[in-house]
């Protein structure tokens, strides 16, 4: 069953809940443009004390957002943690390889 995005963004953002149900919350938001599910993705992809998994995962969904929706913006691409940010930048590699030029600059 498809649940809405505020359901997704609700586990993803509660510590509380069960590692694999965040995790596959932040798997799903990845098919939402919403400004919300994108927010979410990176309040929990900036955490330094995140699981690496969980950042991995929402690092990829932001990339897959980002790439769907033709924006990149590096500041928020700086923001994630170094796992997230890594998992990201290859995802965009892979999706865009228009964008290598301005993810070069990010990893300099």
């Amino acid at each position: 069953m498809a649940r809405r995005p505020h359901d997704l963004i609700q586990v993803l953002l509660d510590e509380e809940a069960e590692f694999c149900d965040r995790d596959d919350a932040a798997i799903d938001l990845g098919q939402y443009d919403q400004p919300e599910a994108e927010a979410a993705l990176i309040k929990v992809a900036s955490n330094l004390d995140e699981d690496d998994d969980l950042s991995d995962s929402c690092g990829e969904s932001l990339a897959e957002i980002w790439s769907r929706k033709h924006e990149l913006d590096l500041e928020k691409l700086s923001t994630l943690n170094k796992v997230a940010n890594q998992v990201a930048v290859t995802t965009l590699l892979s999706l865009r390889k228009d964008w290598a030029h301005l993810l070069a600059l990010e990893n300099q």
